[in-house]
């Protein structure tokens, strides 16, 4: 009785446990597809072409000035945007905003 009562109980933890990687799964799933949402805005704000992205990218570091503003502001959301991809698919979205917190 003892024994099934603990078996019962590790079953219960394991799906438990199983439950809650799935929520953290879905929630970075949904935190990487809201940062290729932002970035697709920004991509399709310089041009929606490579080509029009890197030709921006290469004036912005040469000389920033002959972009407009919302040319500078939609690269610099775009990296912004892509950091954030990259950070919320490693794993660590949490501990960066941690990090960059204002207190």
């Amino acid at each position: 009785m003892i024994a099934a009562a603990a078996g019962c109980a590790a079953e219960i933890l394991s799906l438990a446990f199983a439950g809650a990687k799935f929520i953290a799964m879905v929630t970075k799933a949904t935190k990487i597809l809201n940062g290729l949402k932002a970035a697709k805005k920004f991509y399709n704000q310089l041009g929606g072409t490579m080509t029009k992205v890197i030709d921006k990218l290469k004036k912005y570091v040469k000389k920033k000035s002959s972009l407009k503003k919302k040319e500078i502001d939609a690269l610099e959301g775009l990296f912004r945007a892509g950091g954030k991809i990259l950070i919320n698919a490693i794993g660590i979205g949490t501990c960066w905003s941690l990090v960059t917190a204002s207190y």
